[in-house]
């Protein structure tokens, strides 16, 4: 029996069916190239970079801060409270509203008309008139925080943050709660501005 000879060369010692080189490269990844890692690596870094700045500029989310200048509260009359609005930030924010909704100081109404545009580093004086007061309802913890103001930055929405009082009220008068969790000594600004007219009825 005679063999037929043909030209076909062998096939290689390492051939392998391109059926199990698709489930390799499935299973196992071909690895990326130093180029590759280090353009994900810088990307990543400017997507924080930019987060970082849309928060501390105020672009998105503004950085308001109030300083209390003075206060007035006594039986029988109107109490009121003077404080600076700041705007901390590096873009201009826009005061739509400040909350005056505080247990004890009854009907608060504000000298200002808003909104209020605050270029960035400038501030703006508002005065608080409470039509009256009530003690025994007084919270010191309500506000400890600062100022609840709502105002927006470039964006077109409005979004509610606490302008952080740079003087915080520290002298609780007798006999006034206190509370759990923070500074027994920090308290906020409806009990801060009527301690004196609470403490000596």
């Amino acid at each position: 029996m005679s063999t037929v000879a043909t030209n076909d060369p062998p096939p290689p010692v390492d051939a392998v069916d391109e059926s199990e080189r698709d489930l390799v490269d499935a299973l196992v990844p071909r690895q990326r190239s130093r180029t590759w890692g280090a353009a994900i690596a810088v990307a990543a870094l400017g997507f924080l970079a930019v987060v970082a700045f849309a928060t501390t500029s105020g672009t998105v989310v503004p950085r308001l801060s109030a300083t209390p200048q003075s206060w007035s509260a006594a039986r029988g009359v109107e109490p009121t409270f003077t404080f600076t609005l700041h705007n901390d930030g590096f873009r201009p924010a826009t005061i739509t509203a400040v909350a005056l909704g505080a247990s004890g100081l009854d009907h608060g109404r504000l000298d200002v008309h808003f909104p209020v545009r605050l270029a960035p580093h400038h501030d703006v004086s508002i005065t608080a008139t409470f039509t009256g007061l009530r003690c025994d309802r007084i919270d010191p913890r309500q506000y400890a925080s600062g100022i609840r103001v709502t105002a927006r930055g470039d964006l077109p929405f409005a979004t509610t943050v606490t302008a952080r009082l740079l003087n915080h009220f520290t002298k609780p008068f007798v006999g006034m709660r206190t509370y759990s969790g923070s500074d027994p000594l920090q308290i906020g600004w409806p009990a801060g501005i009527t301690q004196d007219a609470c403490a000596h009825p």
